[in-house]
């Protein structure tokens, strides 16, 4: 289609201008994240991307694990899973070579050797480097203070 071709022809045009239009025009605006989900609006930039996302709106667990039963959404997951059945640690501390199952779990033991403490309290400015260990004090103090209120 000839007006199709002579349409493409001017948005190459202007993408190569800088995306900017001439006098009067607006400036081209690409869509950065052309493929949206249905259910949540959420944008991706490939298809492949929406379709691995869509599976957050399903109940389907097409990853069953040979050793226990147990099932999962995604590949990824049974693979971390089964690492429990085979002791497989593949993640390292390059300081105290202690290994983890994930990435994720390194990351948050490597904070016991930086010293770095993110999670402050609220009430009593303690910190801590897991906020676990934040939760638990807090819940510890609501149990402290409802203790002595019935004292």
């Amino acid at each position: 289609n000839f007006s199709f071709l002579l349409h493409h022809r001017n948005l190459q045009k202007r993408h190569l201008q800088g995306e900017r239009g001439g006098p009067g025009e607006q400036p081209l605006k690409v869509k950065k994240r052309p493929f949206s989900c249905a259910t949540c609006g959420k944008e991706f930039k490939s298809k492949d991307t929406l379709r691995f996302h869509q599976m957050v709106h399903t109940n389907a667990k097409k990853y069953k694990c040979t050793m226990c039963e147990e099932t999962f959404k995604y590949a990824h997951s049974l693979t971390v899973h089964k690492r429990k059945h085979t002791g497989v640690t593949p993640f390292k501390c390059t300081v105290c070579n202690r290994s983890y199952r994930t990435g994720t779990a390194l990351k948050r033991h490597s904070i016991v050797h930086t010293g770095e403490k993110p999670f402050t309290c609220h009430i009593c400015g303690a910190r801590f480097s897991l906020n676990n260990n934040l939760k638990r004090l807090l819940i510890h103090q609501r149990y402290v203070t409802l203790s002595w209120l019935i004292e």
